[in-house]
């Protein structure tokens, strides 16, 4: 990475930053510690990006590295406001720091507000040294012996979430699938049994109601058996669901794809069990989609509405892979 591109990259994350993008912001500074491991200037706003992300595990790692390696005293106050907080975190609590009341033009990636003149680059707080101690740094070697290793990308490149979630959803189809023919005749029979019952309802209305639904215990019990198989499969397709939707609304708290999914998946099955409940868990799921990612009352309605018609799409293709399968293998 030439000297140019590194300054270009660190204006970039910092204008991410003042934006609270912080999910871009983090990739690209992974990417200047990939090439200049271990520097101080990078990993400390890679702690203040992942704090905003509300990765506050993460955050308190990378300070505690910064603060045993240079013994930096913004490292210092961050890691004690991480400590002292139990849950939470994210753009609140950035927020929540004096360090961030800037003047116009102030950068936010370290704790110290100044005013830098036109074309600097702060990868410090030090005007005084910024000049030697930048150029020394980006004139480095990128790999260095027994430099700590790059530490991994913060969104983007890894395949091994999106290939699980693909895994599930696919033996999810089949184990559903391979639980209607275990329940062997009953279920088909029933099935066929209710379509015949209800030409015969079309074409007699007088019919007894409670005679053409006559069913068996047992038909009865594998028609239970199959709603709940359907109704346990469908949370993973709905997640997926769930995270495109958020995507179009750039409502994803951490810009990347396992990370997102770790915390659709428990709001979707919060939201999935709510569903529930008439009106009152309906609208229950909107107060915490709503306070969760922090949206405009309309913008989670929107959500709402692109959850819904993507989950309908979604049904109508599985409900028809489902029915060749079963179809084929009966």
């Amino acid at each position: 990475m030439t000297k140019e591109e590194a300054k270009n990259k660190f204006r970039l994350a910092d204008r991410l930053f003042n934006e609270h993008q912080f999910g871009p912001a983090l990739k690209v500074l992974t990417e200047l510690n990939a090439a200049f491991p271990g520097e101080r200037h990078v990993l400390y706003p890679m702690a203040r990006c992942l704090t905003g992300l509300g990765r506050n595990a993460e955050a308190l790692d990378l300070a505690d590295r910064v603060i045993r390696e240079f013994d930096y005293g913004p490292a210092v106050d961050l890691y004690k406001r991480l400590k002292s907080m139990k849950t939470g975190g994210g753009i609140g609590m950035l927020d929540s720091g004096s360090d961030l009341v800037l003047p116009p033009g102030g950068l936010t990636m370290d704790s110290d507000p100044i005013i830098l003149p036109p074309g600097a680059v702060k990868f410090d707080s030090d005007p005084v040294t910024l000049g030697s101690e930048f150029d020394s740094l980006i004139d480095r070697p990128a790999a260095r012996p027994g430099a700590p290793p790059p530490l991994p990308a913060a969104s983007g490149g890894d395949w091994k979430p999106v290939a699980l979630w693909i895994a599930l959803i696919v033996g999810g189809l089949f184990v559903t699938v391979a639980i209607s023919l275990s329940m062997g005749r009953p279920i088909f029979d029933f099935m066929a049994n209710a379509y015949e019952q209800g030409q015969q309802v079309a074409e007699n209305p007088n019919s007894d109601p409670v005679e053409v639904a006559a069913a068996s215990t047992e038909e009865i019990q594998s028609l239970w058996l199959l709603i709940v198989t359907f109704a346990v499969y469908w949370y993973l397709p709905t997640c997926v669901c769930a995270y495109f939707a958020l995507k179009i609304m750039e409502a994803l708290p951490f810009g990347d794809f396992g990370s997102d999914m770790k915390d659709i998946a428990v709001y979707n099955l919060l939201g999935y069990l709510l569903s529930c409940i008439p009106f009152i868990g309906w609208i229950g799921t909107i107060i915490i989609i709503k306070n969760h990612y922090d949206m405009t009352l309309g913008r989670t309605l929107l959500t709402c509405v692109l959850y819904n018609v993507f989950s309908s799409i979604a049904g109508l293709v599985l409900g028809a892979a489902y029915l060749f399968l079963v179809v084929s293998f009966a």
